[in-house]
C-alpha cells in the first residue's frame, strides 16, 4: 500500500498502490494527466513506450509510471481473497506477484519525521504536529489541535466501500453526494497508559476525498479528555480493523 509501503501486507480494493520492479517502464517517469485515470500511460520525451497493470487481468487505473515504479488504484471490483498482480510493458507480460485483499484495511499516511500522520487541523488551518516536526519537514503551517475544540482531518487509504458507489479511477464527489463509507469509522486517541482508558470518538464524516481518487478522509473533533503533549498516538477503527497508529500534536 501507499501510506506505510510494508511489504506483504494485506490491501483493499480502491487502495492506492505501488509496485517495484525492474524494467517496468522505459520512459522518463510518467504521471497521470487528468480523471478518471488511465489504464495506460504512455512514455514521454518521444518514448513510444506503454504500460498497464493488470488485477486479475482487469486494467487498473494509473498515476505515475517509471523504470522501477508504478503507482496504481486496485480496483473496487477486486474480491476478497488472492488477487494476481502483473505488469504488461510494450505488450511484454512481467511475473505475476500475489497479494491479499480483504473488505477494509485502514492505513494513515504518515510523515517521514516522527511517525506523524498528515493530519490537518480544520478548526485552526495547517497540520497538527509539533513546531519541530513542521521545522524538520520544512512545514511552516503547523497548528497543535487543541483538545475539546478543534477538528481534525485525517488521510487515509482502505476504509472501505462507500455509498453511493465510485467509479475506480474517477475522483471522488464532493458535497452534497458525498461518498461515504458504509462501515462505521471511530478514531482512538492513545493515553500510552494501559491502565487508563484510551478516548474514542466517533468520525462525524468518513469517505472519499472529494476530488481524490482512491483517497479518503476522516473528519472528528480531538475529546476534551484526550491526551496533551507533541507526540500523542493515534490511530483509526474501520469495520472493527484497527490501522496503523501515527502521532499528532494535541494541546
Amino acid at each position: 500500500n501507499n501510506a506505510t509501503f510494508v511489504a506483504g501486507e494485506t490491501v483493499a480494493p480502491g487502495d492506492i498502490m505501488a509496485v517495484f520492479g525492474q524494467q517496468l517502464f522505459f520512459s522518463a517517469p510518467a504521471n497521470a494527466a487528468a480523471t478518471p485515470l488511465p489504464t495506460t500511460l504512455n512514455g514521454v520525451s518521444g518514448s513510444t513506450s506503454t504500460v498497464q497493470v493488470l488485477v486479475n487481468g482487469q486494467a487498473a487505473p494509473l498515476y505515475y509510471a517509471s523504470y522501477n515504479q508504478i503507482n496504481f488504484q486496485l480496483p473496487f471490483e477486486t474480491q476478497p481473497g488472492q488477487a494476481l498482480v502483473q505488469v504488461v510493458r510494450d505488450g511484454q507480460a512481467g511475473n505475476s506477484i500475489s497479494l491479499e485483499v480483504a473488505v477494509d484495511q485502514p492505513r494513515i499516511l504518515p510523515f517521514a519525521v516522527g511517525n506523524y500522520g498528515i493530519v490537518q487541523n480544520a478548526t485552526q488551518g495547517g497540520f497538527a504536529i509539533s513546531a519541530a516536526a513542521g521545522s524538520a519537514l520544512g512545514i511552516g503551517n503547523v497548528h497543535p489541535a487543541k483538545a475539546g475544540t478543534d477538528y481534525i482531518t485525517i488521510y487515509a487509504i482502505g476504509l472501505g466501500p462507500v455509498a453511493p458507489t465510485v467509479a475506480t479511477g474517477a475522483a471522488a464527489p464532493g458535497s452534497p453526494n458525498l461518498a461515504n463509507t458504509t462501515l462505521a469509522t471511530k478514531v482512538v486517541f492513545s493515553s500510552g497508559n494501559p491502565f487508563s482508558p484510551s478516548p474514542t470518538v466517533n468520525a462525524s464524516f468518513s469517505g472519499l476525498a472529494p476530488g481524490f481518487v482512491g483517497l479518503y478522509q476522516v473528519n472528528v473533533q480531538v475529546p476534551a479528555d484526550a491526551p496533551k503533549g507533541n507526540s500523542i498516538g493515534m490511530y483509526v477503527v474501520t469495520g472493527g480493523v484497527t490501522s496503523n497508529p501515527v502521532n499528532i500534536a494535541i494541546q
